[in-house]
């Protein structure tokens, strides 16, 4: 094999350049996603209430989204955890620390196309304002790091009052793309 690619370099070497040009041209055309989407049925349906919210309040925020899910075919079973997200049932899962004015459903579904269903039929009865009390988000796992929101912004410094008019101007400028939610 070396004795024929020294005896016949120059086509060696074009088709070497050849291949490389056409695995970098099809770059494009491979999935721009770090980590996969996960294959688990499980989703996270989130709801935050106000800080300072009383747990009866959440709780009962927490029983209206159960009514949302009760007797759909494509849930097997759901869990509601309130004042508190639920244990961590899996390395990626960042469970979340206990606070009053916090629910979280987890439903498993049936399948991964039935997982698609209920998420999409959520997501279309919450932006009809199915629970105005609440921010709310229905989430399926994710693989690699934990993240709370794909964008969030922390702003800090000594002078609380600096602090807060900056967080004003990124509210503002966020608040212009209409995909983005802001929070009150």
């Amino acid at each position: 094999m070396i004795e024929l690619a020294l005896r016949w370099r120059g086509t060696v070497v074009a088709v070497t350049v050849l291949l490389f040009v056409t695995a970098v041209g099809s770059f494009g055309l491979v999935q721009q996603q770090f980590f996969p989407t996960s294959t688990r049925t499980e989703l996270f349906f989130e709801l935050r209430l106000p800080e300072g919210t009383a747990i009866g309040v959440t709780d009962a925020a927490a029983r209206k989204a159960e009514q949302m899910l009760a007797g759909d075919p494509d849930i097997d079973t759901y869990t509601t955890y309130v004042g508190q997200g639920s244990p961590r049932f899996w390395l990626g899962l960042n469970p979340v620390l206990p606070n009053p004015n916090f629910a979280q459903v987890v439903i498993v579904t049936k399948d991964l196309d039935a997982r698609e269903r209920v998420k999409a039929r959520l997501e279309r009865a919450l932006a009809a304002g199915a629970l105005p009390e609440a921010r709310t988000r229905v989430d399926r796992f994710n693989f690699g790091p934990p993240v709370g929101f794909p964008v969030q912004f922390r702003i800090v410094g000594p002078d609380p009052m600096k602090v807060r008019t900056i967080a004003d101007q990124v509210r503002a400028v966020m608040a212009q793309n209409p995909r983005s939610w802001i929070p009150t």
